[in-house]
């Protein structure tokens, strides 16, 4: 008889990302989606972006303009304003989120050599070690939500 153990992972549902920096239209409305379905799953995952002051993916560390392209270290580069750093306001899950006591953090976008839209590997392809995380938590499922839907949860997804 086999079990699933099935996780909800919530990518990074973020000041910054609600209503700051790099907010995404209309979020608000999704902190209470993900309250209410939350309780459904055995194991809930927050992640969140969590970026030196120096991140590379950050426009005025290459003075130029938010949302300009570069090549940087032979791959296409979206630039970006600055956003969830370390330790600010900006990189504060949504303070009407849910989170409880037993819920998993788990930061992304650490290394400020390079970028790291997905929980699973950064865009070179190294592993962060979260799909170990969850095999440590016998998580057989994922269910993939959060912001925003066309970068860090769709890679989420894909890479999960």
């Amino acid at each position: 008889f086999f079990m699933s153990n099935r996780a909800l992972i919530v990518v990074d549902v973020q000041n910054d990302f609600v209503s700051g920096t790099l907010a995404v239209n209309e979020s608000e409305g999704i902190v209470e989606k993900i309250n209410t379905v939350r309780n459904k799953f055995d194991t809930v995952v927050f992640t969140k972006d969590w970026h030196p002051s120096d991140h590379c993916s950050f426009a005025k560390n290459h003075d130029k303009e938010p949302f300009s392209s570069i090549e940087y270290k032979g791959l296409p580069h979206t630039l970006w304003p600055v956003h969830c750093v370390q330790n600010t306001d900006g990189a504060k899950l949504h303070e009407n989120l849910v989170v409880n006591e037993d819920d998993i953090t788990f930061l992304k976008g650490t290394d400020k050599e390079c970028e790291c839209y997905s929980a699973f590997c950064d865009v070179f392809g190294k592993d962060t070690n979260f799909a170990n995380s969850l095999k440590e938590k016998n998580i057989t499922e994922i269910y993939v939500c959060g912001l925003a839907l066309d970068y860090c949860v769709l890679q989420t997804a894909l890479d999960g």
